[in-house]
């Protein structure tokens, strides 16, 4: 790996238990298989080896691109990994290959927090609802009627506000999931976000640094 220490901004020397990521899907990086995509895994590692304990707890999304060289990466460092999803059908819709990665990586998961589980509940009346079985975990689910704007800004919510770092692998542009997340952790919380940007291949400023 090629060193990426160097002339690099950070948030103050410390260890941190819970590490948040977000990070964009492949087709903000170009496809699966680009320098951008490698170079965010090169960072990744980085920040983990920097800021990681063995009691640290790394806190993610699951979506295909980053979040998922995440969840490898964590996986072979030996580092515990929670997934934050916003629905327990997430990733049903994907083509064979990639939901079967999906559930490879889910098993070496710690821990899965479902955003859907938690809003809406009052949203049915009792004879509403409907049970189906995750293909994943093989539990019973509730089907809600959808309400995807609220579901994904909680899931971003969900995602930041326990956590204690945010490293944000963010192309700067205003808009999607990744900026939805660090405008939502800049504009409610403190918890600093380390913002590198993959085009331009450095981290380009540490957002809340006062919260370090």
């Amino acid at each position: 790996m090629e060193d990426v220490s160097v002339n690099k901004p950070t948030v103050t020397a410390r260890k941190f238990r819970r590490i948040a990521f977000t990070g964009h899907r492949p087709t903000r990086l170009g496809g699966f298989k680009t320098r951008y995509g490698q170079r965010g895994e090169d960072y990744i590692r980085y920040w983990l080896e920097q800021y990681a304990t063995d009691e640290t707890v790394v806190l993610i999304g699951m979506n295909m691109g980053i979040d998922q060289t995440v969840a490898r990466v964590c996986a072979e460092m030996d580092i515990k990994f929670v997934t934050y999803l916003p629905e327990r059908s997430f990733g049903e819709g994907w083509h064979p290959y990639p939901q079967e990665k999906f559930a490879a990586l889910m098993e070496k998961a710690s821990g899965c927090n479902y955003t859907s589980d938690h809003i809406r509940e009052q949203s049915v009346d009792d004879d509403d609802v409907d049970m189906e079985t995750c293909p994943y975990t093989g539990d019973e689910r509730t089907v809600y009627p959808a309400n995807w704007g609220e579901l994904y800004y909680r899931h971003s919510q969900g995602l930041v506000e326990t956590a204690d770092l945010v490293i944000a692998i963010w192309d700067g542009k205003r808009s999607g999931a990744t900026y939805n997340t660090v405008e939502y952790t800049t504009e409610n919380t403190t918890i600093p976000v380390v913002h590198f940007n993959p085009y331009k291949d450095k981290v380009v400023g540490i957002l809340n640094n006062g919260g370090a």
